[in-house]
């Protein structure tokens, strides 16, 4: 057991398991925030205008191919700087996929595009990522339970900020 004198190092060690459990879901889980913000600003760029569509009678009208193209580019981007460009790539386009997985379920549901479904409407993105980065690198147990528990805290703060400025018509 550990005595008085070892609460340094015991403190120590957690703080170092707790660090290398934030760091670790930052490098795994950056690329898909960074692609799902990329997505929405590219279909702000373009004056809200989407030229391939996938699907508006399963997925809506705010679905498409360039987005794809758009999160695994900057995917892959984030992923060279923080992990690694594999990891980057699959769980940027792990991030579109969730995302329209969402909007599936949303459409079969009977709701309207761009109506909202909590929970889903802010985890959908992050368990697409888990799943096809996991092709690549399988998170660990403790960096899912992170991501799952901050993604929905820091996604509506993201929406909200961009609603605030003027990229989204909603605030959610």
């Amino acid at each position: 057991m550990y005595g008085y004198t070892d609460l340094p190092v015991v403190y120590f060690v957690v703080v170092q398991q707790v660090w290398g459990v934030l760091f670790g879901t930052l490098s795994y889980y950056l690329p898909a925030y960074i692609a799902s913000l990329c997505i929405v600003l590219f279909w702000f760029s373009r004056g809200k205008r989407i030229s391939f569509k996938v699907s508006q009678r399963w997925l809506g009208s705010n679905r498409s191919y360039e987005a794809a193209v758009v999160a695994v580019i900057c995917g892959a981007i984030t992923g060279a700087v923080v992990s690694s460009l594999g990891l980057g790539a699959a769980v940027g386009l792990g991030a579109w996929v969730g995302s329209c997985a969402g909007s599936f379920v949303k459409r079969r549901l009977g709701m309207r595009s761009g109506s909202r479904l909590l929970i889903l409407d802010q985890l959908d993105f992050v368990l697409g990522a888990t799943l096809l980065g996991a092709l690549v690198v399988l998170p660990t147990l403790a960096e899912f339970v992170v991501i799952i528990i901050v993604t929905p805290f820091l996604h509506i703060l993201g929406n909200l900020v961009l609603f605030k400025i003027g990229v989204k018509s909603v605030p959610y």
